[in-house]
C-alpha cells in the first residue's frame, strides 16, 4: 500500500507546487508598479504645467519637454495596461472565446475600475452643476471645450463610454482628465475578442513580435514628427489600441526569454 499511496502523493506535491509557482508567477510586478508611478507623475506635470501661478512658467522653461511632452504618460499607462493583462489573462482567455471566463474578466476589470470613478466623476459634477447655478461665467471647467451637462451625457460618463462617440478629447469628459479611463475601458471590452488572435501569435519569432511591438507605436510618433502633436480626430483610438496592443506584444518577448540576472 505505502509503494501506491507515495507516488500519489509525491504526484500531488509536484502539482501543488506548480500550481504555487504559477501563482507567484502571476503575482504584481513591483518594477511595473514603480513605472506606473513615474507614468502618473509626469502625466500630473503635464497638467499642472497650464496652471496660471506665478513661478510655473519659469519651471517649464527649465524643465522643457520634460514637464510638456508628459502626454505621453498616459500612453506609457497604456502599454503597461496591455502588458500586466496579457501577463493576467491571455492564458485563460486565449485558447477560445468563452461566456464564463469573459464575463468574469470584464467584471474583475469593472470592479476594479469603476467604484472609484463613479464616486469621483459625482463629487466633481456636483462642483459643475454649482457652479453653473451660481457662477457668473460660461466657463464651468478648466477645458478648452466645456462638458455639457445633461441626462443623457451624464448616462454616458457613468458607463464610461463617453469618448466612444467624440473624436476629441477636450469636452468629452466632465472630469477632463478622465477620457483616459473611457479609452481604457474600450481596450477591456475588446481584449477577450482579440485574446484568441493574440495567443497564436505567442509562437512567432522574438525580432518579428518586437518590430510588431513597434510598428504599433508608430502612429503615435509619427504624429509628433508630423503633426508636431498626438492630438487630431479620433487619435485617441490610436493611443489606445496600439499602446495596449503593443503592451500584449511585448509580454509575448519577454514571456519568452530565459529568467537569468540580466534579463
Amino acid at each position: 500500500m505505502t509503494g501506491l499511496v507515495a507516488p500519489v502523493v509525491s504526484r500531488a506535491r509536484h502539482r501543488a507546487g506548480e500550481q504555487e509557482a504559477g501563482s507567484a508567477a502571476r503575482g504584481e510586478l513591483r518594477g511595473l508598479t514603480g513605472l506606473r508611478i513615474v507614468a502618473a507623475a509626469w502625466v500630473v506635470l503635464f497638467h499642472f504645467h497650464f496652471t496660471p501661478l506665478p513661478g510655473v512658467a519659469a519651471a517649464v522653461a527649465v524643465l522643457g519637454p520634460l514637464v510638456t511632452a508628459g502626454a505621453l504618460g498616459v500612453d506609457l499607462f497604456f502599454v503597461l495596461s496591455g502588458f500586466v493583462i496579457a501577463y493576467t489573462y491571455l492564458d485563460k482567455l486565449g485558447p477560445r472565446l468563452r461566456a464564463g471566463h469573459t464575463l468574469r474578466f470584464v467584471w474583475a476589470r469593472a470592479s476594479r475600475l469603476w467604484p472609484l470613478y463613479v464616486v469621483v466623476f459625482h463629487l466633481f459634477g456636483i462642483w459643475l452643476v454649482a457652479r453653473l447655478a451660481i457662477g457668473s461665467g460660461s466657463e464651468i471647467a478648466f477645458q478648452a471645450v466645456q462638458p455639457v451637462l445633461s441626462p443623457g451625457e451624464w448616462l454616458e460618463q457613468v458607463f464610461m463610454v463617453q469618448m466612444w462617440t467624440s473624436p476629441f478629447l477636450d469636452g468629452a469628459s466632465w472630469v477632463g482628465s478622465t477620457w483616459s479611463i473611457s479609452a481604457e475601458w474600450l481596450a477591456y471590452l475588446l481584449f477577450p475578442l482579440a485574446a484568441p488572435v493574440l495567443f497564436r501569435l505567442r509562437g512567432l519569432p522574438l525580432p518579428l513580435l518586437g518590430a510588431a511591438a513597434l510598428l504599433l507605436m508608430s502612429p503615435l510618433a509619427g504624429s509628433y514628427v508630423l503633426l508636431g502633436s498626438p492630438y487630431y480626430p479620433w487619435s485617441w483610438t490610436a493611443r489606445i489600441l496600439c499602446g495596449f496592443g503593443a503592451g500584449v506584444l511585448t509580454f509575448l518577448v519577454v514571456r519568452r526569454l530565459r529568467a537569468n540576472e540580466r534579463t
